[in-house]
């Protein structure tokens, strides 16, 4: 990779680093470009500071890259304001630099549960779902008509090193390690498909690295089957040599009744639904094509308890 074009990473946060992270372990030229400088960077990997809903920054920022990894977000209480605009923003300096552009995304669009596939229906109707879906076919409209050469990286709820906001997070392994019962908002027995974050980070290298005709679509990143939050819960707990504790879960009513005081989980009331019914992210046809299998679950949470009893205090 000593020679590969010079690659740009938006977004500081456990996608972006992850991407960031394993290109310049394969002697990439590198920058993450975001609003505030990280709190460390993995070595190798430069950083610059912009607004890239901006369009003039963006475009400036962007003009020298040949591949751009598109991991920036808005607030998630901001998305429905600020989406859109960085997003179009981003497109147009990928645009105008010639670069590839490869877009983290996410299975929101779809609206449904069960076992899904690319070919899955985008029918979401809540903001956020329905949000992701316009950007989604926006992006590719842009792909077809040739204004830029992009492709959307799917995954389901991350997991793994740096992840602290997602279900799998900051209520979860802590409470784990404490040896005290996990939380989990809907059904812990269902079954629910976790993306290991840096294998995410590497499937976004490989589609950066892939033909033409890979483009102007979605892929389903490589996901490992899914499981339970009990079932993680009970690996976690024999993996730690530790009594098991079954995961807490918080009904829709304790929900409803709490997010007036807790505004993260007014949030994600919408998607909900994705945790009382089986969700499964089928990554089949990524790992047929690419030849990409993902992390086991039990490596993903070794990975993760790992990480977390090696967090400082005060982090």
């Amino acid at each position: 990779m000593a020679s590969s074009p010079y690659h740009c990473v938006l977004g500081a946060g456990p996608a972006g680093w992850s991407v960031a992270r394993q290109l310049a372990a394969l002697d990439a030229s590198v920058t993450l470009v975001s609003r505030r400088v990280p709190s460390g960077l993995p070595k190798g990997v430069q950083h610059t500071v912009a607004d890239l809903s901006n369009p003039d920054d963006a475009k400036a920022t962007l003009s020298r890259a040949r591949v751009i990894y598109h991991c920036a977000a808005p607030r998630y209480d901001r998305w429905a304001q600020d989406f859109p605009r960085l997003q179009s923003s981003i497109i147009d300096a990928a645009a105008n630099a010639g670069a590839k552009l490869v877009v983290l995304d996410n299975a929101y669009g779809y609206g449904q549960t069960g076992v899904l596939i690319e070919a899955t229906p985008m029918q979401a109707s809540g903001k956020k779902g329905a949000l992701r879906a316009r950007m989604a076919d926006d992006l590719l409209k842009r792909h077809k008509t040739g204004d830029v050469q992009a492709v959307l990286a799917r995954a389901s709820d991350f997991v793994g090193p740096r992840v602290r906001i997602a279900a799998l997070g900051e209520r979860y392994w802590p409470r784990i390690l404490a040896g005290k019962k996990p939380a989990w908002i809907g059904n812990p027995d269902l079954p629910h498909s976790h993306t290991n974050i840096d294998d995410l980070g590497r499937a976004m290298i490989t589609l950066s690295n892939a033909p033409e005709d890979a483009y102007g679509r979605a892929w389903h990143v490589p996901t490992a089957p899914a499981l339970s939050a009990n079932q993680i819960a009970t690996i976690a707990f024999a993996q730690l040599d530790m009594a098991p504790k079954p995961v807490g879960a918080m009904s829709a009513l304790t929900q409803t009744l709490l997010s007036p005081f807790i505004p993260v989980l007014r949030e994600v009331a919408e998607v909900r639904y994705q945790c009382d019914a089986p969700f499964v992210l089928d990554s089949s046809a990524f790992q047929a094509k690419f030849g990409m299998a993902p992390r086991s679950m039990e490596t993903t949470i070794a990975e993760t308890l790992t990480w977390w009893r090696n967090l400082p205090p005060e982090s």
